[in-house]
């Protein structure tokens, strides 16, 4: 029996797969917790159109993200921060900090995740390069100074 798996299940397959099962499976543990449907062609058919809505949307996000890091590249990234004597600061700057600083000067939320700072963190005063990974497909790096509060 042919049917389209709504959810993603462990060692079947995936979302939007069509699979072979047999009948008691697709009766008993299936249809019940609504992770397939039967293969008939109005159920292809709204598959294909789903998967081309998906497409769409995934298409116009990452047309949108790229605009994103086009844009980032316009400001200058500056942390104060206190800092000892030989420039290594107390403490260290964290991709939460540079998220909240994208976020004051763009208005961008970057979710801290997607930004990758070498070492973990900033740990001393100078330029350093920050890689966002905004989409997939998508990296950008900016460039953020540390400079030593007075």
């Amino acid at each position: 029996m042919k049917v389209i798996l709504t959810s993603d299940i462990k060692n079947v397959g995936k979302k939007g797969e069509i699979i072979n099962v047999r009948e008691g499976y697709y009766n008993n543990f299936l249809l019940p917790n609504s992770m397939a449907v039967i293969a008939s062609s109005g159920n292809m058919k709204n598959l294909d159109s789903t998967i081309k809505n998906a497409q769409l949307r995934e298409q116009k996000e990452k047309a949108k993200v790229e605009e994103v890091s086009k844009s980032l590249k316009d400001y200058n990234y500056v942390i104060k921060s206190k800092s000892g004597p030989s420039g290594k600061l107390f403490g260290s700057i964290t991709a939460s900090d540079v998220s909240k600083l994208i976020k004051n000067l763009t208005k961008f939320d970057i979710d801290k995740r997607k930004i990758e700072i070498d070492g973990g963190g900033i740990k001393t005063i100078g330029s350093h390069d920050v890689k966002l990974k905004l989409h997939s497909e998508v990296e950008t790096s900016i460039t953020v100074v540390i400079e030593a509060e007075q």
